[in-house]
């Protein structure tokens, strides 16, 4: 944890807080969305 001029900043390792699955979940979810972004435009 810290402070970044006013901002207040937390950092994970994203390994140690979410499984492989969750990650993988994420990612596809992420990508799906980016795809419907693009459909609209």
């Amino acid at each position: 944890m810290g402070k970044r001029d006013n901002q207040f900043i937390i950092i994970l390792d994203v390994d140690k807080i979410f499984s492989s699955d969750e990650l993988a979940l994420v990612q596809e979810t992420g990508g799906e969305r980016r795809l419907e972004e693009a459909k609209e435009k």
